[in-house]
């Protein structure tokens, strides 16, 4: 009888520690405030000098730039090898002189947003690479930019991410 009650209390406690877990989200749409102190997140890479695998993009023909690479909340893959809903990378670039040059993000938004490309929004940073740069008309550079998926799309078994 001890063993039936303190299964049943056993099994309680668990559905109530899982029901209060936070649910995962459904969609992550990032904000400025969610780049706020990229520099302080997790490194992930950090590369100076020419880079013909990056085709151009990034300053890779600049040999004087050094692109790093940051990730929020040091966020890993899941099990199918994916990055969770929220996972932020930045990549910025900075000259010889460590001044920043700007910068570019990626978000893992989920609910399908560009689908094809791993549910991945693409964002152009301002030169100080702090909050998401905005074109003449004030709109912000973000979406499903198209160069951005052509160059990712090469890394589709890694969930469109290339470090990491």
């Amino acid at each position: 009888m001890k063993s039936v009650q303190f299964l049943g209390l056993t099994i309680f406690a668990l559905v109530t520690i899982v029901s209060c877990l936070p649910p995962k989200p459904a969609e992550f749409i990032a904000q400025n405030e969610d780049l706020t102190d990229y520099s302080k997140w997790t490194l992930v890479d950090k590369v100076s000098g020419n880079s013909d695998s990056l085709k151009g993009a990034h300053l890779a023909d600049n040999p004087n730039t050094t692109r790093t690479i940051y990730i929020k909340n040091n966020a890993d893959r899941t099990d199918k090898g994916k990055f969770p809903i929220g996972t932020i990378l930045v990549k910025r670039y900075t000259d010889k002189d460590n001044k920043i040059l700007g910068g570019v993000a990626m978000v893992k938004r989920g609910n399908s947003f560009n689908k094809a490309y791993g549910d991945w929004e693409f964002f152009v940073l301002d030169p100080t690479a702090s909050k998401i740069a905005v074109n003449a008309n004030g709109e912000q550079i973000r979406g499903a930019l198209a160069k951005c998926n052509e160059c990712h799309a090469v890394a589709a078994e890694d969930d469109y991410v290339f470090t990491r």
